[in-house]
């Protein structure tokens, strides 16, 4: 047998064409493996960038505000340099140091580098061989000045990196330097609790290269160079964001780095994301694609074999049928039919059976269906049994049932029997467990409906007769038949081709069959609807060992592709007029991104003259940070020559703005099908991004005080409390209500109490610290998040300071109003673990300082509880 099957080539070409098709599809799948891979890479890199930004804005902010306190302080002891003067600026300095936990140390020097006032105990130390001293005494013309990460001399074994400020005179002489001494491990400590992801890493480097700070720490230590220790080369000073991948990082796997320069200091903010999460995503969905692969190739494999089989031999003798009937795999069971109803009871079954469904033999002989199956079981069985003993013929049904051995699917077929008086007395019963084949044919179906087109296979009998042994479902939606009427009528498809192409593809058809291999054509077919189709049919034709001649292939629609070839054809001077007036820019680069076309409207879009782009670089009018993504997105064009969908970038107008743009396009192949530039297709998509931008911010934030409202507020505390369970700190949440608000509202109107609003939302904002968090939540009802307290005192002092704040008077367009607040205050964990339990107590508390008379803060008891 496996001789004639390898020497005939009947048997071959199914095989052929599985392989043909199962490699097609393994295609696809690298395909959308790879594409899965940039997906999930650029999820990354877009989470190592988000971090580096939100840093980067809040470094900035702790650096411009130290950088406020030290030029106010420098301007007020140049205004008095006396000792009475320097005793006050001291405590002031003092008092900032208290409050802010990033400054170790606060002094000013005087025009000889020469200590006049700071913030320590005792005699104070010698500053001038300091870097901060010495760059402002040699360069007269700095005015600020970040130094490298160094270890402090009073402070032991602190590091710190100074931001100093120098002033100087008319003549350039520098008159005093006021200097904040910025602590590392407190700036560890406040990047450290908004990082809250260990798949993230955040670096804070000097424009030297030495390292201030990296979180989570490997073993580096402040001050190293991170070129040398890490073996991370960098182009110092670094000037634009710098994104690499490494394949090794700092804790041996594979990351994504983005290097952000600090825009007004000289400071690196450098972030990285694990690949790990992404490549096991990647891993996952490769191995799911693989395995539904390899069920489809063994599926298909199986068809292509039974297509080449012939018919079972016969059954010879009585014993073989007692054989089978004891061996075969298939379930087979027999059923006794009785008059007056009719009433069946099972007179017995195969091995088969009892393994199938969980019913011994001995246990099944003389029941009935009610007596071994629940109610709607037996109905069922019952029915179908019903079927057979009326239409005395084999049926055949697929069926669901749940039986002792569980919920399966049966393909079952029931064979009658009659009697001498022409009565079915006996039902011959055989049923297949096709469970796991019905669920692969609901997976291949899947795929047959997603491929364009149709499959198909025709079949013509030696006498000429045609019929389709199979057609895909997708056969509707080309020409409005179900795939049943194909399979029981070929008419219903054949009879569609148009009369003048119907030779041909006959012709040409019988031809392949004669000289053997694959036939491909084009052809029309008249729709039901009236309309005509062009199709294109790519089929292989078999012989079988009957003479039958089966054709195996799919049809897809290639109407529009005719279309768009016709118009084409007509004429050249059409498409350049639709070129020309389209709406968005057309273009063409070649494969180093030079402009080789552009549409006459890119001068009406972006300002530049057409001539004047014609041979520049497309780079040359993109934004900074958009380039490098520009690049690859036309690299992986270039190279790998498919679609890469639409890619969103900045692109420079001639008046000045940066304008949002959407491109998509293709690769242009020459005659021998090397690629050799790229058409483009941009759209101008400015409003649109403002509109997004700020859609966003209305979802987040108060339209009124432009603080964030209760849904950015609670996502922001839920954050704050996994960081502080993780590191064992905690948390303050404050309820606000402010006290004789809507007498304002009555008396003076809505717009009054609009801006009223607005100030008291400002004074809290100035009142807290930079790393506190205040909002709106509705009315007048505020709410406040402290970030690492230390105890109940640190958040009643800070409420404090709020309340006497609002107590002031307000000036509001030439009226003076007076307010108070009611502040309630509940402690994370002592007075709940979860949010909702700590904003109900706070709530509580609040209320309770209503009823204490108002103006006053109320920290939340257990005994509030009872109260209320």
């Amino acid at each position: 047998m496996q001789s004639l099957q390898g020497n005939n080539p009947i048997y071959q070409n199914p095989l052929v064409a599985w392989l043909v098709i199962v490699m097609l599809i393994g295609l696809s799948l690298l395909g959308a493996s790879y594409l899965l891979y940039q997906k999930e890479h650029a999820k990354t890199t877009i989470a190592a960038q988000k971090l580096a930004h939100s840093h980067a804005l809040l470094t900035n902010t702790i650096l411009d505000n130290l950088h406020r306190i030290i030029l106010a302080a420098t301007q007020e002891y140049l205004d008095d340099p006396g000792p009475h003067n320097q005793e006050q600026l001291t405590q002031l300095l003092k008092h900032r140091q208290a409050t802010n936990p990033h400054i170790m140390d606060l002094l000013i020097l005087d025009g000889q580098g020469e200590i006049a006032v700071w913030t320590g105990s005792g005699s104070p130390p010698v500053a001038r061989d300091h870097a901060y001293v010495q760059h402002h005494l040699n360069q007269t013309d700095s005015l600020s000045y970040i130094s490298p990460p160094q270890l402090s001399r009073v402070h032991q074994d602190a590091w710190f990196f100074s931001l100093s400020r120098a002033i100087h005179n008319e003549q350039g002489e520098l008159q005093a330097v006021g200097v904040a001494i910025i602590s590392i491990s407190a700036m560890e400590q406040n990047f450290g609790s908004l990082l809250d992801t260990e798949n993230l890493s955040i670096t804070l480097l000097h424009q030297n290269g030495q390292m201030l700070l990296r979180i989570p720490s490997h073993d580096q230590q402040t001050g190293v160079d991170l070129g040398a220790f890490a073996n991370i080369p960098l182009p110092l000073p670094l000037l634009a964001p710098l994104t690499q991948d490494y394949s090794v990082g700092l804790d041996g796997k594979p990351r994504i780095a983005y290097f952000l320069p600090l825009e007004d200091h000289p400071l690196i903010l450098a972030t990285s994301a694990s690949l790990e999460p992404a490549l096991l995503t990647w891993r996952n969905n490769n191995s799911t694609l693989a395995s539904l692969w390899l069920l489809f190739a063994l599926f298909t494999l199986w068809i292509a074999r039974k297509l080449a089989r012939s018919v079972r031999n016969e059954r010879a003798t009585q014993a073989l049928y007692q054989n089978l009937y004891a061996h075969v795999s298939d379930a087979i069971f027999l059923i006794e039919v009785q008059k007056h109803a009719p009433r069946f009871r099972f007179i017995g079954s195969n091995p088969a059976h009892a393994r199938s469904t969980g019913i011994p033999n001995q246990k099944l002989q003389g029941k009935t269906p009610e007596q071994l199956l629940d109610s709607d079981t037996a109905r069922q069985v019952n029915d179908n049994y019903a079927r057979c003993v009326r239409e005395k013929q084999s049926i055949s049904y697929e069926e669901e049932l749940a039986l002792p051995s569980g919920q399966r699917t049966w393909m079952t077929t029931l064979n009658p029997v009659s009697n001498t008086y022409g009565q079915v007395s006996l039902i011959i019963g055989i049923s297949r467990d096709i469970t796991e084949q019905s669920a692969f044919t609901q997976r291949l179906k899947s795929i047959t409906h997603n491929l364009p087109g149709f499959v198909y296979q025709l079949q013509m009998n030696p006498n000429g007769q045609m019929h389709y042994p199979y057609a895909s479902e997708n056969v509707v939606k080309l020409f409005d038949v179900s795939a049943e009427q194909v399979m029981a009528d070929a008419d219903t498809l054949l009879s569609m081709i148009h009369p003048d192409d119907y030779d041909r593809v006959m012709e040409e058809s019988m031809q392949t069959v004669a000289q053997g291999g694959d036939w491909h054509g084009e052809f029309r077919m008249i729709h039901p609807a009236g309309h005509t189709l062009w199709v294109e049919a790519h089929d292989t034709p078999q012989t079988l060992a009957d003479g039958s001649i089966l054709w195996t292939g799919y049809v897809i629609d290639i109407t529009e592709k005719k279309r768009i070839e016709e118009a084409l054809s007509l004429s050249e001077a059409k498409f350049r007029m639709f070129v020309e007036n389209a709406n968005d820019v057309i273009y063409t680069l070649d494969p180093t991104g030079q402009l080789t076309y552009i549409s006459p409207n890119w001068t009406e879009i972006l300002g530049h003259p057409v001539e004047e782009a014609i041979g520049e670089n497309i780079a040359t009018y993109l934004h900074p940070d958009d380039r490098l993504h520009c690049q690859a997105f036309l690299r992986n064009v270039m190279e790998i020559g498919n679609k890469q969908g639409s890619i969103e970038y900045r692109i420079h107008h001639k008046n000045g703005e940066w304008r949002w743009h959407a491109s998509s396009g293709a690769a242009l192949r020459d005659q021998q099908g090397e690629i050799i530039a790229y058409l483009g297709i941009a759209r101008d998509i400015t409003e649109r991004k403002i509109a997004e931008v700020h859609i966003t911010h209305l979802a987040h934030y108060d339209a009124l005080t432009d603080l964030p409202n209760r849904t950015l507020f609670f996502e922001m505390v839920q954050r704050a409390l996994g960081t502080a369970k993780r590191q064992n700190g905690q948390l303050a949440l404050m309820f606000i209500d402010l006290d004789r608000f809507k007498p304002v509202n009555d008396q003076h109107g809505h717009a009054i109490g609009d801006l009223l609003l607005q100030q008291v939302a400002e004074r809290m904002s100035h009142t807290l610290r930079d790393a506190d968090i205040v909002a709106r939540i509705g009315g007048d009802e505020f709410v406040v998040l402290l970030h690492r307290i230390e105890h109940a005192e640190d958040a009643l002092i800070a409420a404090e300071k709020i309340r006497h704040q609002l107590c002031q008077t307000f000036h509001i367009n030439q009226l003076q109003l007076a307010i108070s607040c009611s502040i309630g205050v509940a402690l994370y964990p002592e007075h709940g673990q979860e949010l909702t339990e700590l904003s109900r107590h706070a709530d509580i508390a609040m209320y309770q300082a209503k009823e204490a008379g108002r103006n006053n803060t109320q920290l939340f008891h257990p005994q509030m509880l009872k109260d209320a």
